[in-house]
């Protein structure tokens, strides 16, 4: 999901709106309520789900999210260092996935490096 309080939640829903049709099928790793309520997701409907195989079960219909939520509000366009232990954990996970073979490959949205150093990240 990147940064939830950047760019990434728009290019993310604009990505399922031209993608939803014709493919390829993708899940986002990340928080399903920030997301849902990013700017411009008002027509988009998000579906939690388990794994890839969800994730291509719901793509035509709906936004396919692992939902690892995060503990603090996201406030748009303020990037914070309360974010990063979840930022990291959903680039571990996607790494994971994609080391282990259960899905394809791992694009990240923009991700705020700053707070990520300022937690202490490296």
């Amino acid at each position: 999901m990147g940064d939830p309080a950047g760019v990434g939640p728009e290019i993310i829903l604009k990505a399922w709106s031209a993608l939803r049709n014709s493919g390829p099928a993708f899940m986002v790793i990340g928080d399903a309520v920030s997301l849902a309520s990013a700017s411009g997701a008002a027509a988009v409907r998000v579906e939690k789900v388990t794994g890839p195989e969800d994730a291509a079960r719901v793509f035509a219909d709906a936004l396919p999210v692992l939902d690892l939520p995060l503990q603090t509000a996201v406030v748009a366009g303020q990037p914070s260092s309360a974010h990063a232990g979840q930022i990291v954990r959903w680039i571990e996970t996607g790494a994971g996935l994609a080391l282990s073979g259960a899905v394809a490959g791992l694009v990240t949205a923009p991700i705020a490096k700053a707070s990520l150093y300022a937690a202490g990240f490296r």
